[in-house]
């Protein structure tokens, strides 16, 4: 069947056309379709809950907030639109929209990446450099401050492309779909290296320095604590034992949700790397499918780890459903007492009726 599907794709231009296949088009429609509605719906809840949790938002979770606000722009604008375009396929005539979608989808997708590397660097300042007034994102304007000149930063890197200086945006007759072009290959490469390749290196550097950081941490602390006699410090080696263990609880767990986020989005697009640059996976139908999906299932893990693996948003979680099922328990109550309330009602009116005929029929 991929054979026949391959076959039929090359017979037009001598390329691949992998939007004429069935198999292609139905596993890419299906994947964005369930992360556009599935992922927005995860991601509105994760703001919800982090504002129950946190009136006035900490560092961590403004960082987060941007990160859940770049999957909430992707699901509502860009997943519906590549699903239009990939329906469409060759017979849509966007023009300079086509440009400017195919340079948008890319943006958001590298500014996911960015948004990972900000919660990776304000770990590394807390953790590593936790006096330092310069290395920090500090107060709720700073921190933004420096979300939109990165993101700006970005996007004119990748507006090189959009005017056509050095690489172009516009319809892929590989895809069908509004995109980078596949002939810029040095411009993809450098979008590759800038936008992707150093901000792993720089998160793989990052969570790495904060776990040994935190290793030491922890050895010197117990090194303090077992140097105490034990008569004369018993509160003093609970205390250090609190701390050590406050210590380890709280930043190795924020650092694991972190690493745990940027794990599954660098295993989520690897496939899509090699799909894009292998001779022999260029040419497999379903591993393109496949692999081109993955890419955007960050919009549902990254709500997933956070709500999963902080203990606070599930009970905040819970919490609502419980407020929720109380609320459908009082309006069902209501609705009963008010529904006997109406029989009542019903039996009082019909009273007089029945002793008036009665009367009437002696």
């Amino acid at each position: 069947m991929e054979e026949m599907c391959r076959n039929a794709t090359l017979a037009v231009h001598g390329e691949l056309e992998l939007f004429r296949c069935s198999e292609y088009v139905i596993t890419r429609l299906s994947f964005a379709g369930a992360v556009s509605a599935t992922g927005f719906c995860l991601n509105m809840m994760m703001l919800l809950l982090i504002r129950l949790h946190e009136p006035v938002f900490s560092t961590q979770n403004r960082l987060v907030l941007n990160l859940c606000v770049n999957n909430l722009v992707f699901c509502a604008y860009v997943l519906p639109v590549y699903i239009y375009d990939l329906v469409r396929g060759l017979d849509n005539d966007w023009g300079v929209f086509c440009r400017l979608h195919g340079f948008f989808f890319m943006f958001m997708q590298c500014n996911v990446i960015m948004a990972y590397l900000h919660i990776a660097l304000h770990r590394y300042f807390t953790v590593v450099l936790p006096g330092s007034h310069i290395f920090s994102y500090g107060s709720a304007r700073k921190t933004w401050l420096i979300v939109l000149l990165s993101s700006a930063l970005l996007a004119l890197v990748m507006s090189v492309g959009l005017l056509g200086i050095w690489g172009s945006y516009g319809q892929s007759r590989t895809s069908g779909v509004c995109t980078l072009l596949s002939d810029s290959s040095n411009y993809k490469l450098f979008g590759y290296l800038v936008a992707i390749l150093l901000p792993l290196v720089a998160m793989v550097y990052c969570y790495g320095h904060i776990l040994i950081v935190v290793r030491r941490h922890k050895a010197r602390l117990s090194r303090a604590s077992n140097s105490q006699s034990s008569k004369s410090s018993t509160g003093s080696s609970s205390l250090n034992g609190s701390i050590r263990q406050k210590f380890k609880s709280k930043e190795a767990y924020v650092t694991l949700l972190s690493v745990s986020v940027v794990s599954v989005f660098a295993l989520s697009f690897i496939p899509y790397l090699l799909a894009q640059h292998v001779s022999f996976l260029q040419n497999w139908v379903i591993f393109q499918a496949v692999s081109g999906a993955l890419s955007y299932i960050h919009a549902l893990t990254d709500p997933l780890i956070y709500v999963l693996g902080d203990s606070s948003l599930r009970r905040h979680l819970k919490r609502l459903f419980e407020n929720s099922k109380c609320d459908e328990e009082e309006v069902d109550e209501e609705e009963g007492k008010r529904g006997e309330q109406d029989d009542e009602d019903v039996e009082m009116d019909v009273g007089p009726l029945l002793s008036n005929t009665t009367d009437v029929n002696a």
